[in-house]
């Protein structure tokens, strides 16, 4: 008798300590972000609305992911075009939103400034990389 409930409190204990160790979140689409950004090169100077205050104030919450997306889809029909790049930036964000099941407003909030859009994929990226870490922020 002693020594199964020992076995018993064992595999529990064991079984504790996997997903103590496992990642956070497993979001390959995060992950494909991160290796977007990367690689992206933009020689155009492109200039978009500023998410920083998002990134900074908010701790990547659900609001600058859903702000980030807005920005990117909406720049419309802009000269020059999107690229391939940003293209799947949108996409793999917007598989992101969905299957995190997140409530995106339809009007991006940002502060009125512009910058370059390396930036803003800069912040992007940043939070990729902590929401893979750290998981959700608290509310």
């Amino acid at each position: 008798m002693d020594h199964s409930a020992l076995v018993l409190v064992s595999a529990v204990l064991y079984l504790c300590n996997l997903t103590a160790c496992a990642p956070r979140g497993h979001q390959p689409n995060l992950k494909d972000i991160i290796s977007v950004i990367d690689k992206y090169n933009d020689t155009t100077s492109q200039f978009v609305e500023d998410v920083q205050d998002l990134a900074d104030a908010d701790g990547c919450k659900d609001e600058f992911f859903c702000t980030v997306h807005g920005v990117l889809k909406n720049r419309g029909n802009l000269k020059p075009k999107k690229s391939e790049q940003e293209q799947i930036v949108i996409r793999n964000l917007a598989v992101f939103i969905k299957t995190s099941e997140m409530k995106c407003e339809n009007k991006p909030k940002t502060n009125g400034n512009k910058v370059p859009i390396t930036t803003l994929l800069g912040f992007l990226q940043d939070c990729c990389k902590r929401r893979l870490s750290f998981g959700k922020p608290n509310a």
